[in-house]
C-alpha cells in the first residue's frame, strides 16, 4: 500500500512528536551531534505502512524525516532564544539513521544484488579482499 506526502508527513511529525524521539532530539541538539538514529522496529509498530514504504522508496521518504528534524530543531533553538551554535549556521544539515531489524534488506557485501537497488538496506559483513572489476566488453 501507498501512501501520499500528506499522510507520510502527518505520520512523520506525529512519530517524531513521540516524548522518547523528542529526548533523542534533546541529547542531540546538547551533545552537538549531527545524526539522530531512529529504531525500525518502534517506527513499524507505530506504522507499518510508513516502515514499508521507506523500506521500498527510501530517497523520499529520508528527505521527510530529515526536513521534519531540521524544522524542529530550528524551531527548538528560536524557543530557546539562546544563541545555540547549530551545524545549520555552516550550512548543514543534520541527518536522519536507521537501526534495527531490516529484514530480508539485511545482506552481506556478497549478497548485495541489483534487486535491492533504491531500496533501503543495511550491508552487514567484512570484506576481506577485492579486485578491480574488469569489464566484459
Amino acid at each position: 500500500m501507498s501512501i501520499n506526502k500528506e499522510e507520510c508527513e502527518r505520520l512523520i511529525s506525529v512519530f517524531l512528536e513521540n516524548s522518547e524521539i523528542k529526548n533523542k532530539i534533546e541529547d542531540l541538539i546538547t551533545r552537538n551531534e549531527r545524526r539522530l538514529h531512529i529504531d525500525l522496529d518502534k517506527l513499524r509498530q507505530f506504522s507499518p505502512d510508513l516502515t514499508n514504504e521507506l523500506i521500498k522508496h527510501p530517497s523520499k521518504i529520508i528527505n521527510f524525516f530529515e526536513d521534519y528534524l531540521n524544522s524542529s530543531i530550528e524551531q527548538h533553538d528560536l524557543n530557546r532564544k539562546v544563541n545555540v551554535r547549530t551545524l545549520n549556521d555552516k550550512g548543514q544539515k543534520y541527518k536522519v539513521t536507521f537501526v534495527g531489524n531490516f529484514g530480508k534488506n539485511m545482506v552481506s557485501p556478497r549478497g548485495l544484488n541489483a534487486n535491492l537497488s533504491n531500496k533501503l538496506v543495511c550491508v552487514q559483513g567484512i570484506v576481506t579482499r577485492i579486485s578491480i572489476p574488469r569489464h566484459l566488453l
